[in-house]
């Protein structure tokens, strides 16, 4: 387990300076309601859900900045990646992603971001293993769309 935190971290901090000209992004200790598959990810820290085999990650932060703000800044970034808005379900999002080569295995870094409110952006940084998107994809959208702040 120390592990995969230890990965996620790195991945995480990547992501900060892959897809943004700026890494001072604020994020806030929020509680969050999120449907998780819980056969898959089957380890919990938080706002944070890893697979019992260090393959797939998610970590689920607040950002107090406004969706049309983070986008701006994340699409204007020169860094190289896939980035665009998509819609799941009904719900626009932004996608920036990349994969990148670990111990022999290819992983898909994805970054989501959705509109929680007129000045808050709920941050999905998710990883897993390239060859098993298929499966973790839709699992990770399903989480995302079904994030909100605890009341």
């Amino acid at each position: 387990m120390k592990k995969i935190i230890m990965l996620f971290a790195f991945l995480c901090l990547l992501n900060s300076n892959v897809f943004c000209q700026e890494t001072d992004i604020e994020f806030v200790d929020t509680e969050l309601n999120i449907d998780v598959d819980e056969s898959v990810f089957v380890h919990n820290l938080k706002n944070s859900y890893f697979t019992e085999n260090e393959s797939a990650a998610m970590q689920f932060s607040l950002i107090p900045e406004s969706y049309d703000e983070l986008k701006n800044r994340m699409m204007s970034s020169e860094k190289k990646g896939f980035k665009k808005e998509i819609t799941i379900d009904s719900v626009k999002v932004l996608l920036v992603k990349t994969t990148q080569t670990k111990e022999n295995n290819e992983y898909t870094i994805a970054v989501y971001c959705k509109r929680i409110n007129s000045n808050s952006t709920l941050v999905l940084n998710s990883f897993y293993q390239t060859k098993e998107k298929l499966k973790m994809r839709p699992l990770i959208e399903k989480a995302l769309l079904s994030a909100k702040i605890k009341e």
